[in-house]
């Protein structure tokens, strides 16, 4: 029986000592330039696995292994990925954010400050945002049980010493769970979208005419648009969209 405990606790050691040895840290700061776009709540995931938010200062840390990818998320939605490793080699990384609306500009750029206060840039790297910027990091407080795993229950000592399996199970659930929290995150930016732009008050101003709360309130649920459809509205074809959805809807009713 001692022997067979000596024998897990050494196996619980080494699986555990392989699956974090190569695991490095990447610390950098997104900013936002001479824009007023926030830089909070942009979600950074790593293709091992790994996840974290820019804090409200742009700054970020996340884990990492050698060969990963680093991806973008901004409001739930994938925006875009570069090579860890080539970020890593980066002191003091500064990564622009820019954007017009949904349009990403050609003119992001990496760029670092050496201590000599030289400055040297990496070109053709992009990192956008939208025009509509929630509080993702609320998100992540509502959803934060997805961060919490837990890990896999041994059940003998062959299990704990086949490393390979330990940490296909570990990263299996952690991803798992990174999605469950993106798909949650996108679901909930989007209707906020919508929300911000469909609004009581913008439906009232533009339908042309007046309307009763409770008509109104009927009129924007039957009638409310998806979120493929808004986001690729302007103002002045909501507008349109409003009325002719109201022209519809009195015929209905």
């Amino acid at each position: 029986m001692k022997r067979y405990i000596y024998l897990l606790f050494i196996g619980l050691f080494f699986s555990f000592s392989h699956i974090y040895a190569q695991q490095k840290i990447l610390k950098g700061k997104i900013s936002a330039g001479m824009t007023t776009e926030s830089t909070e709540g942009i979600m950074l995931e790593t293709t091992s696995g790994d996840m974290t938010f820019s804090d409200a200062s742009g700054n970020f840390s996340v884990s990492y292994k050698p060969n990963d990818t680093l991806k973008f998320y901004i409001a739930g939605k994938y925006r875009s990925q570069y090579p860890i490793d080539s970020l890593a080699k980066i002191p003091n990384l500064m990564m622009s954010l820019q954007s017009v609306r949904n349009t990403p500009l050609n003119t992001g750029k990496i760029t670092y400050f050496p201590t000599n206060d030289d400055t040297t840039t990496l070109n053709n790297v992009t990192v956008r945002t939208r025009n509509y910027h929630a509080d993702s990091l609320n998100n992540r407080k509502e959803y934060g049980d997805a961060y919490n795993y837990t890990k896999p229950k041994v059940k003998s000592a062959f299990d704990v010493l086949n490393v390979g399996k330990m940490e296909e199970v570990l990263n299996f659930k952690k991803k798992k769970q990174h999605q469950m929290l993106k798909d949650n995150l996108q679901r909930e930016e989007q209707e906020g979208y919508i929300d911000n732009r469909f609004t009581r008050t913008f439906v009232r101003k533009y339908l042309g005419q007046s309307i009763s709360d409770e008509k109104l309130e009927d009129f924007m649920r039957k009638y409310r648009p998806k979120y493929e459809e808004i986001v690729g509205m302007s103002d002045l074809e909501l507008i349109d969209y409003i009325r002719i959805s109201y022209t519809q809807y009195q015929k209905k009713g």
